[in-house]
């Protein structure tokens, strides 16, 4: 492996010299830190996370008696779909991640949720394609 190497490269090659430095650069406790971002009535079809989503596990929305039509759970497309509301009848609702995973868009306001919680897998903080320059072992 040459000195200069993407930390993506370093991970493929493997070895075993240099992955405790690309996994502490990568924030491998972070990555393997499930969070839950919850929110309690918002005038707003976007639910914020911090830290920004790798992967969205589970989307839970509850809204007893508003009737609005959020309530249920979700699934998650790209930021390019549609959002649509939770039909009941056993068939999720759709919200969209953004490309940077620090939102989730909903097709209704969640202004009469009594509860949202969104389940998820951090992202690094460090771009994965970063050069990094090993010290020579």
């Amino acid at each position: 492996m040459s000195s200069n190497t993407t930390l993506a490269q370093g991970l493929d090659q493997a070895n075993p010299n240099r992955l405790c430095d690309i996994l502490q650069k990568l924030g491998l406790g972070t990555l393997l830190t499930p969070k839950t971002a919850h929110i309690h009535g918002d005038t707003t079809v976007y639910l914020p996370l911090d830290p920004p989503a790798l992967a969205v596990t589970s989307v839970r929305v509850v809204n007893p008696g508003a009737g609005t039509g959020v309530s249920g759970s979700y699934l998650v497309q790209d930021a390019g779909g549609t959002a649509v509301d939770w039909s009941g009848a056993n068939a999720p609702g759709f919200c969209l991640l953004s490309a940077d995973g620090t939102t989730l868009e909903f097709a209704t306001a969640l202004a009469l949720v009594d509860y949202a919680e969104v389940c998820y897998i951090p992202r690094t903080t460090t771009d994965i394609t970063e050069t990094f320059n090993f010290t020579s072992v």
